[in-house]
């Protein structure tokens, strides 16, 4: 790994309200901040305290406190919900006008590009609220970033001249492929890893997948351990192991695990269940199975585009839980195949998902601009 040179510039990660109990988008600014010091770019992590403060000091302090940021790179972090409660995320429009008066160069990150469809009319409301607000941030900032490539954006014209997608990376620390797991030796238990849960009641109908899925795999073979930690996990536990009650299987859950306890975890499993919507590159947990070298199995939708498709990835159609069993069973019946799709899936982590890669993207990008 390169040594970092000396910081020759300062840049800033800004975000809005932290989620709780594990928060995403502050993963990402810490290991791009780890990736970047190591071509000298500082980075310094701001938040608008809006959730603590209310708006109206929020945005005064803001205005009090980027005095000093006249001429820096501001990243903005978007997510909907970073910055509404109820996904109306009017502020952050308010706050990239604040930063402009006090000078400061602005880019944002759009770690929630897509307005997604909507079946309420509230839902509609928030729809159309979040779409003004992306073109807006589009428009006022010199630079857009999207975790998605950019012919998978929607509302994005077709010859962007601000725009530039870069991936995301794992929050976990990846695993170096010269590693040995005991995956193929006569002790290990077969284990498929489940890495974050919906909260019930949200998750039921994901807690119910998951175990017809988990049923279908214990009965193709003896042994078979689901490993279920992350977000979610300890409240799920109750629901799936009523779901699971009778079926052949061990239900090991963690609960949230450090990242590299996190990282050991997966590693030693021989597959990753997906099964909280599509497969995307902007999905951390996926990419944390990618990272540990792990064949991902889950669904396929208009966001599963290249470079993710690179990895060591069994899709299905979404709702299709024969399919993802299958999936599954041949993975863990096939070790060769397994091996291939870990292969592809270390591949993928070196060129694409790696944090260097993603450092040296952001720093050609606004480092040249």
């Amino acid at each position: 790994m390169p040594k970092a040179n000396a910081p020759t510039e300062t840049w800033i990660a800004f975000l809005g309200h932290r989620d709780s109990p594990t928060d995403g988008v502050e993963d990402y600014c810490t290991f791009l901040s780890e990736a970047l010091a190591r071509h000298g770019i500082q980075v310094k992590t701001e938040r608008l305290h809006w959730t603590e403060d209310g708006w109206l000091t929020a945005l005064r302090h803001l205005w009090r406190d980027s005095i000093s940021w006249r001429g820096h790179w501001v990243l903005l972090q978007y997510t909907a919900f970073g910055w509404s409660r109820y996904g109306f995320p009017f502020g952050v429009v308010a706050a990239i006008a604040i930063l402009r008066r006090r000078g400061a160069r602005c880019a944002i990150v759009f770690h929630d590009g897509n307005c997604h469809p909507s079946n309420s009319v509230a839902a509609h409301c928030r729809r159309i609220s979040q779409q003004w607000v992306v073109r807006q941030a589009y428009r006022m900032t010199a630079w857009s970033i999207f975790t998605i490539p950019l012919d998978r954006v929607g509302w994005l014209k077709k010859v962007p001249d601000k725009a530039a997608f870069v991936p995301i990376g794992a929050n976990v620390p990846p695993v170096n492929h010269f590693e040995q797991f005991a995956t193929g030796s006569a002790e290990h238990v077969p284990t498929v890893a489940v890495f974050g849960v919906t909260e019930p009641p949200n998750g039921q109908l994901e807690i119910e997948t998951i175990a017809h899925i988990m049923r279908q795999v214990a009965a193709s073979r003896e042994g078979v351990r689901l490993l279920v930690f992350g977000r979610g996990a300890e409240a799920a536990e109750g629901p799936l192991r009523q779901a699971l009650q009778g079926a052949p299987l061990i239900l090991d859950v963690r609960g949230i695990l450090e990242a590299k306890r996190a990282s050991q975890v997966l590693a030693s499993s021989d597959a990753l269940l997906f099964v909280r919507g599509q497969l995307s590159g902007r999905r951390g947990s996926a990419l944390a199975g990618v990272a540990c070298g792990l064949p991902v199995v889950g669904y396929t939708g208009p966001e599963t585009a290249f470079p993710i498709t690179e990895a060591g990835l069994e899709l299905v159609p979404k709702g299709d839980r024969e399919g993802l069993s299958r999936a599954l069973i041949h993975i863990l019946s096939d070790s060769q195949y397994r091996k291939e799709l870990r292969r592809r899936s270390f591949y993928a982590q070196e060129n694409y998902f790696s944090w260097e890669t993603i450092a040296q993207a952001f720093a050609g990008i606004l480092g040249n601009d």
